[in-house]
C-alpha cells in the first residue's frame, strides 16, 4: 500500500544551473551534492525532497508536476515574480475544493504547483 512521498525525482539537463536556482530561487536546502550529478533539494517542512538528477535528461517539457503547500499564495508569488519565476499559471482559487493554485516553471521548464489550502 503506498504510504508518503519521499522524494519527487526531475530529470535535468544542465545539473549546476538547477542546483543554483531551486537553492536560490526557491530557498531550498541541497543535501548529499554529489559531482554524478545528483542531489536531494530539501524544503523547510516535512521529509520529501526533490533530487535533481543530471544522469540522464529528458530535454524539452516537464518531466513531473509536484504539488507544494506554502503558507501565503499571494506572498508567495509576489517574491517570486520579484525573482524573475516564470508562471505557467497565476493564482487560481477553487472556492468549491477549498484551495488556491499557481504553477511555476524551473529554469528549464518542468512545473511545480503552488498552493494554500482556504
Amino acid at each position: 500500500m503506498l504510504r508518503k512521498i519521499t522524494m519527487v525525482s526531475i530529470r535535468v539537463a544542465d545539473f549546476q544551473k538547477c542546483v543554483a536556482w531551486y537553492r536560490d530561487v526557491l530557498g531550498l536546502k541541497p543535501v548529499g551534492l554529489h559531482d554524478d550529478p545528483f542531489c536531494l533539494m530539501m524544503l523547510p517542512e516535512g521529509e520529501a525532497a526533490f533530487a535533481l538528477d543530471g544522469t540522464n535528461p529528458v530535454l524539452g517539457g516537464s518531466n513531473c508536476m509536484a504539488n507544494v503547500l506554502v503558507d501565503s499564495l499571494p506572498e508567495t508569488v509576489t517574491e517570486l515574480h520579484s525573482k524573475g519565476v516564470k508562471f505557467a499559471r497565476e493564482i487560481q482559487a477553487d472556492d468549491d475544493e477549498g484551495y488556491a493554485i499557481a504553477t511555476i516553471e524551473d529554469c528549464e521548464g518542468n512545473l511545480i504547483n503552488l498552493y494554500e489550502n482556504r
